[in-house]
């Protein structure tokens, strides 16, 4: 029936700003007889249910999350092309190329913790805390443009709340790192 969860969003905007026109329209109804002027009634009740409109239209857009937008925003991507100067690439490309390089830190959980290694670094064996500052600032060493890390939690890894999760983020906004915390319903692949 719907195409996607952009249709829907859409649907409740519309909804929403015809609800505030109507609200608004009763509330210039309600005021304008304390006017005294009849056209100036008038003109309160198309500007009452106009401001009812926006009002609620500005409060749906942000409903969406940043930028206002509908949905998570993870769709395939842009792709590749070849541009008129023959180059591969697009600006897509090239800006993600100006990105800062990422660290992905996967968390584990349960039974799959040892010894305190909670962390994945990439595609390594798991690590404890020591062991991750290790790797991570080698990696730095090697790559100054490491400006980033991605903690990712996993259906059967920690939680947010848990203390290895909190205590690198704490660290990596401390080292002046983007750190960003990406849940997924995933669960973690058994190894």
């Amino acid at each position: 029936m719907w195409e996607s969860l952009a249709d829907v969003y859409t649907i409740l905007k519309i909804v929403a700003v015809l609800f505030g026109v109507v609200v608004g329209a009763f509330v210039g109804k309600v005021v304008a007889p304390f006017v005294g002027n009849r056209k100036a009634g008038a003109s309160l009740v198309v500007f009452c249910a106009a401001l009812g409109g926006l009002a609620l239209w500005l409060a749906v857009s942000r409903v969406g999350g940043k930028g206002g937008g509908a949905g998570p925003g993870n769709g395939p991507g842009e792709g590749s092309t070849v541009g008129r100067d023959g180059q591969d690439g697009s600006d897509a490309d090239r800006a993600k190329a100006d990105q800062p390089k990422t660290l992905k830190v996967r968390m584990l959980g349960g039974e799959r913790v040892k010894d305190q290694r909670f962390y994945v670094l990439d595609d390594d064996s798991p690590r404890n805390w020591d062991e991750l500052m290790e790797a991570i600032a080698r990696r730095r060493r090697q790559d100054p443009g490491l400006k980033a890390i991605e903690i990712w939690i996993f259906k059967n890894s920690v939680d947010t709340n848990n203390p290895a999760v909190r205590e690198l983020e704490d660290w990596g906004k401390a080292q002046q790192l983007t750190v960003k915390v990406v849940q997924t319903s995933e669960r973690l692949p058994d190894k």
